[in-house]
Formats: C-alpha cells, structure tokens, sequence
C-alpha cells in the first residue's frame, strides 16, 4: 500500500480510535488483562467473570485473568482496582450496590464517582419477592393485606442489612405503607431458607438463592422487583404488574476501571464486553444462572449509577438508615 493513503488512513481514524485499538490488542509484551473481582470464587458474579475471561482472551489473543479479591464489601477489590494503571488491562466486575448504596450507609476508603471510570452495566441479576409457601399468600396485593391485618408482626428476610434487598423492602414499604420488619442474614442462602422455614413471612433475595425453594413448593414466589419480567421467569409478574405503580428496583452487575481510564479505551472495552454477551453459548450459561444481558454504553451505565445512587441516598436518608 502507498505510504500516504496508509499514514492517511490512519489519521482518519484518529488518535482516540488509535488508541482503543493499542491498548486491546495483542501486546508485543504479552501484558496480562485482569479483572478483578471483589467476592469469592463461586457465585454469580464469578461466573460472569470467568465467562468474560474465557471469551475476552479467545478474541483478543491475549491472557485474561480473573483475581479474586474479597473483602470488606467489596472495597478491598475496589482499592485493587483504583490503585493500577488506567490503561484497559485492568478492570472490574461487581455488583452496583458498593457504588450506588454502600457509599451513602457507611465510611468507604473510595470515591464512586472520582475513583472509578464506569464501562457498562452488563447483566441484571434478578431478585425475587417471596413468602412462605403456607401462608395465604399468592400475591403482592395479599402481602399488603397481610402485614396491615397484622400490623408490627410480619418480617423479611434479607441478606444483609443495607444491602440491595434491604433497601428494595423499604422502598416497598414506603410506596405501600406496609410496616414489616427486616431481618438481616448472612447472605442470600440463609435468608431464603429463613422463607422456607418460616422464620419470616417474607423474604427478598437473589433467584439463585431461593429458586430450588420456590420448584421444591417451599417458598411462593410473589413478584420480581426488576422494571420487566425476567427472560428465564416469564411467568413471575413483576411488583408494578402487581398493583404498586411505577415500582422498580434493578440488581445490576456492572464493569468499571480505574478512574481517569481514557475514554476510547472504555468505549472499546465496552464493544468487547457486548460481543461477548451477544455470544449465544454466553446468553446461554448466563441465563442458566438467572443473569440477564442487558449491556448498555458507559455513558448510560454513569447515569444510571448516578441516578440509582441519588434514589437511595434520598431513601436511606428518609428512613434514618446508617451502618456507621
């Protein structure tokens, strides 16, 4: 090829395009790309992950690793994050709860907004609004009847206080005037067990948690908090079809880098990461685990954060909230 339409070419595509390209393709180096991820192995988060890891190093040629880093609700892998280079070869998988909820309840050693660069939301990991399957239950509206008729005795169980669950229950409670009491476990496990003994009336927690409860008749399944029905649950209404207006309260797993990370490198990560979820064998391990693709651009996932953070600082600030 003549050296000026080359050296032309390339000017077109520009120094942002040059870039993107550099920082993901195959280096001489053979530098890793580690994603990092703040919980340990196992788990639906994990899973992502590793599925990402697989099929990032297949189409990029490069190594890709995942390092898991538990801890201190995420922070310790967050701090991991932050602290390398901006340069696309590191970035992390998480749930958007450590920046959107966790921030607003206790001291964190990190900034959100400063210290991140978020890539995208990548899938929703759906939660469930459940209950005893003994009780007189089968819908959203009957909960509501429930807790009024037994007014300071109906609880729900959670994985943790403050978390995602957590805060979804008060939501609820506030757009419903419901008064039920949530009561903390030590994960999704234990907290739709805590359903299906009937230790609680209710209980919101993570499909993979409670689903082998609902198909072995122990636990009802009322309504998923998502804004739509769930793909792999089409029978499951969500709470807005179930008489609470407007209701939505999304659990999503989200990309991010380290902050200042240049912005043709997260639109390119951002294009990796979509091919990737748009893979057929993907879809299909992610669905199996109840995760849902729904990749959207950085630009949109920075608003969504912002806005979800917004939300729940209101709410939390609203019902005296704190884990400080």
């Amino acid at each position: 090829m003549d050296r000026r339409i080359l050296l032309r070419g390339l000017a077109t595509l520009g120094p942002a395009s040059l870039l993107a390209s550099s920082a993901l393709a195959q280096a001489p180096s053979g530098k890793t790309t580690r994603i990092i991820v703040p919980y340990a192995p196992g788990g639906a988060i994990d899973l992502l992950a590793r599925v990402m890891s697989q099929q990032l190093q297949e189409r990029l040629g490069q190594t890709v690793i995942v390092d898991n880093r538990p801890g201190a609700n995420a922070a310790i892998g967050i701090e991991a994050l932050i602290r390398s280079p901006a340069d696309g070869h590191t970035f992390a998988v998480l749930s958007d709860s450590p920046l959107t909820i966790t921030p607003h309840l206790s001291r964190v050693t990190y900034d959100p907004v400063k210290d991140i660069t978020p890539v995208m939301r990548a899938v929703f990991s759906p939660q469930i609004l459940a209950v005893n399957a003994k009780l007189p239950i089968k819908s959203v509206t009957d909960l509501i009847a429930y807790d009024k008729e037994n007014a300071g005795k109906v609880s729900y169980s959670v994985s943790a206080r403050g978390s995602a669950g957590h805060l979804t229950g008060e939501l609820l409670k506030k757009k419903t005037g419901m008064t039920m009491q949530a009561v903390p476990y030590r994960g999704g496990a234990p907290a739709a067990v805590a359903i299906a003994g009937g230790e609680v009336a209710a209980g919101i927690v993570d499909t993979t948690s409670v689903l082998p409860l609902i198909q072995a008749g122990q636990v009802r399944a009322l309504a998923v908090t998502e804004k739509q029905r769930v793909e792999t649950l089409p029978d499951i209404p969500t709470v807005a079809e179930s008489g609470v207006p407007d209701f939505s309260a999304s659990a999503a797993l989200v990309v991010i880098a380290p902050g200042g990370t240049p912005a043709p490198i997260v639109a390119q990560l951002n294009a990796e990461i979509t091919k990737v979820l748009a893979d057929p064998e993907v879809r299909k391990k992610l669905l199996a685990a109840h995760l849902s693709p729904a990749p959207i651009s950085a630009e949109e996932t920075a608003r969504t954060l912002r806005e979800d953070s917004e939300r729940w600082e209101a709410l939390i600030k609203d019902i005296g909230l704190s884990l400080k």
